[in-house]
C-alpha cells in the first residue's frame, strides 16, 4: 500500500511526540511533610514521605533523601501504618553524610492522595534553613511491568534555632487566613448567633477526605460578640471552654491526624454565650485492607461468572469496586458477588480496585479463560456474483445462537454488517441485497448464544464481486469494459480491411484517403461519443440508467451497420 510521504512524516511526529509527552493520567507525586514549619534547638519534629498517586495504582517505591547533619539529627523511623508491607530493603540512615535510603513495596496495588510511607522522627540540633531533598526516587506501577510512574519529587524546608520563618508555598499565598477584629462592639438585642463556620481545606461535613495540609477553621465574627471559645476535639457534642485570648475570625488547627475530627465555636456577647457551632472534619489516608478476588471455575464458557471478594475499610468505609479487563475499564460495582458482562473467548486479566470514601485504593487480579462456544461452518456461497446481484450464505452452528455476518471492502471498510439467528438444528441463511460495486471482498461470521457466549470468529472468506453482465453471447458474457475493447477493435478491423484492400488492388491513394481517413474518422467520432457516456454509466445502477446504456449500445450496433454498408458502397465506386 503506497502512503504519501507527508502523510508518513506527519504519523512518525505524532508518534514520535505521543512517546515523549508525559502521562498525566499516570503521574505519582512523592514528598515530603512536616506539621511543623519552625523548631527551636532541642525539638522534636515529624517528618512524613508520602505518596501522591494521582490516578495510578502503584506497588513499590524507592528514594534517597538528603538532609543537613549540622542542623538536625535523624533519630529513628517509623514504619507505622506504612502502604508497604515489605522492604526489598530497609531504611537506612546515614547521619554523618545526611542521607536517607529505602526500598518497599506491597503485593497488591494501592492508590490514593497522602499516602503515608514512612515517618522520620528528627532532632533540632543546630540553627538555619533544614532543606531536606528527594533524589534517585522511583515509584512503580502495578501493572505487572513495573512501570515508572513517578512524575514530580517535593522536598520540606523547616527554620531551625530561631532562624528566618520559612515563606508559604505560591500556591498558598492567596489562601484565606484568620485576622484579628478591632472595634467597639455594639449594643447586643439577643444572644450570639450560631457561628457560621467553614474549612476551605475540608468543605464538605458529610465527606472523607485523604488529603493533608494545614487547616484553617474560619466564620464571620458579628458585631456585638466581644469574645469566642474554640476548641477541637473528637467528641460531636463538646462545649468549648477555651476562650480565645483575641477575637479573630478564624482560627488555625495545623495539620489533622486520621479520623474524626470536630471543631467546636461559640461566641459570648454582654448578653451572655450563644449556641454552639459543631463543624465535623473526616480525614482518611489509609486504604482499604487487603482483599482477593475469587471465581468459582478459572476455565469456563459461562460469559458472565460470578466473582467475589470481601474487602473491609476500619475508617470511612468501602465505597465500591471498578473492574478493569484486561486493562481496560470495565464497570463499576457496590456489591459482591458480581456478575460480568458478556467477556469475548480468550485468557483474560480481571483486576478488582477497592475504594473507600476517602478515595484511597487498593486491587487484586485474577486471571481467568472464557471457552468460546463452536464456531459456525459454511455450507453454500453464491458463485459468479456480478454488482448489483444479491450474496445468499449458509450454514450451521449452535442452535438458536445469533450469526453476526461482517463484510469488509476496500481499506478494511465494512461493506455490510448484518446478522440472522439459525433454527433448532443449527442451520441459518443470511442475503446481502446491498449493491456492491466490483472488487474483492471478505467476510467473518460469528456466533453468539442466548448468554452471550461467543464464537471465535471463522476464518476470512473472500468473494470476488465482477462487473455486470450487459450483452451475453452464449458463454461469452461482456461488461461494459469488454464492450468498450470489442467497439473499439471492430473500428480498427473495418479501417484496416479497407486500407489493406485499396493497397492490394493498387487503386489511387486519393479514394483510399477519402475512405480510410475521411469517413472511418466520421463514424467513429459518432461512435466515440456513445461510448463516453456509456463509460460514464459504470458506476451507476438505477432503472433509468440502465435504460439509457441500453439504448447508447443499440446506437452503436447501428452506427457500425451504417458503417459497414457506407465504407462498401464507397469501395464498389472506386472499382
Amino acid at each position: 500500500m503506497y502512503v504519501p510521504k507527508k502523510l508518513l512524516f506527519t504519523i512518525c511526529a505524532i508518534a514520535t511526540i505521543a512517546i515523549f509527552l508525559p502521562r498525566i493520567s499516570e503521574a505519582a507525586t512523592l514528598y515530603l511533610s512536616s506539621e511543623k514549619k519552625n523548631v527551636a534547638i532541642g525539638e522534636f519534629l515529624t517528618v512524613s514521605v508520602r505518596v501522591d498517586t494521582d490516578e495510578s495504582s502503584v506497588n513499590a517505591a524507592q528514594a534517597t533523601i538528603t538532609f543537613d547533619p549540622s542542623v538536625v539529627s535523624v533519630e529513628s523511623f517509623d514504619k507505622t501504618g506504612s502502604i508497604f508491607s515489605f522492604w526489598v530493603e530497609e531504611p537506612v540512615i546515614s547521619p554523618e553524610s545526611g542521607i536517607i535510603r529505602f526500598v518497599g513495596g506491597t503485593p497488591k496495588g494501592v492508590s490514593g492522595d497522602s499516602l503515608l510511607i514512612l515517618g522520620l522522627k528528627l532532632k533540632a540540633t543546630g540553627t538555619g534553613t533544614l532543606k531536606l531533598s528527594i533524589g534517585d526516587a522511583v515509584v512503580t506501577a502495578s501493572d505487572g511491568k513495573g512501570t515508572n510512574v513517578l512524575s514530580a519529587t517535593q522536598g520540606v524546608q523547616i527554620s531551625v534555632g530561631g532562624g528566618f520563618a520559612i515563606p508559604p508555598p505560591p500556591d498558598t499565598l492567596t489562601a484565606e487566613i484568620p485576622t484579628a477584629v478591632v472595634r467597639s462592639p455594639t449594643p447586643a438585642k439577643g444572644l450570639p448567633a450560631k457561628p457560621n463556620v467553614r474549612v476551605p481545606l475540608y468543605p464538605d461535613q458529610s465527606k472523607w477526605y485523604s488529603g493533608t495540609g494545614e487547616a484553617i477553621a474560619l466564620w464571620e465574627m458579628p458585631g456585638d460578640v466581644i469574645q469566642a471559645a474554640v476548641e477541637i476535639t473528637k467528641n460531636p457534642n463538646t462545649d468549648p471552654s477555651k476562650v480565645e485570648p483575641e477575637l479573630l475570625t478564624g482560627k488555625t488547627l495545623g495539620t489533622l491526624t486520621e479520623g474524626l475530627h470536630y471543631v467546636h465555636v461559640q461566641f459570648r456577647n454582654n448578653l451572655g454565650w450563644g449556641q454552639i457551632a459543631h463543624y465535623r472534619i473526616s480525614i482518611d489516608r489509609t486504604a482499604p485492607e487487603a482483599f482477593e478476588v475469587k471465581m468459582d471455575e478459572l476455565a469456563t464458557d459461562n460469559p458472565s461468572p460470578l466473582i467475589s471478594y470481601s474487602a473491609e475499610d476500619s475508617l470511612s468505609g468501602i465505597m465500591g469496586a471498578s473492574f478493569f479487563l484486561d486493562g481496560k475499564y470495565l464497570t463499576t460495582s457496590t456489591s459482591s458477588p458480581f456478575k460480568l458482562p458478556p467477556v469475548p473467548p480468550g485468557k483474560h486479566t480481571l483486576l478488582v480496585r477497592v475504594t473507600d470514601f476517602a478515595e484511597n485504593s487498593i486491587e487484586d487480579d485474577i486471571n481467568f479463560e472464557t471457552l468460546p462456544i463452536p464456531t459456525p461452518t459454511i455450507h453454500f456461497i453464491t458463485e459468479g456474483i456480478s454488482e448489483g446481484e444479491p450474496i445468499f450464505v449458509s450454514g450451521r452452528s449452535f442452535p438458536e445462537s445469533e450469526i453476526y455476518f461482517t463484510l469488509y471492502g476496500k481499506w478494511d471498510e465494512i461493506a455490510f454488517d448484518g446478522s440472522t439467528k439459525s433454527d433448532g438444528l443449527g442451520n441459518w441463511e443470511i442475503t446481502i441485497d446491498h449493491i456492491l460495486s466490483t472488487g474483492n471482498y471478505f467476510f467473518t461470521i460469528t456466533a453468539r448464544d442466548a448468554r452471550g457466549a461467543q464464537s471465535f470468529p471463522l476464518e476470512p472468506i473472500i468473494i470476488k464481486i465482477k462487473p455486470k453482465t450487459i450483452v451475453s453471447l452464449g458463454f461469452l458474457e461482456l461488461g461494459w469494459f469488454e464492450i468498450f475493447v470489442l467497439v473499439v477493435l471492430i473500428i480498427l478491423a473495418i479501417g484496416g480491411s479497407a486500407g489493406w484492400y485499396y493497397r492490394k488492388e493498387g487503386r489511387r491513394r486519393s479514394a483510399y484517403e477519402t475512405v480510410a481517413s475521411r469517413d472511418i474518422d466520421k463514424f467513429a467520432v459518432l461512435i466515440s461519443k456513445d461510448l463516453d457516456e456509456l463509460v460514464n454509466l459504470e458506476e451507476r445502477h438505477d432503472e433509468s440508467q440502465k435504460m439509457r446504456a441500453d439504448f447508447l449500445i443499440k446506437k452503436m450496433q447501428d452506427t457500425l451497420t451504417k458503417m459497414k454498408k457506407y465504407i462498401g458502397e464507397e469501395l464498389r465506386k472506386v472499382r
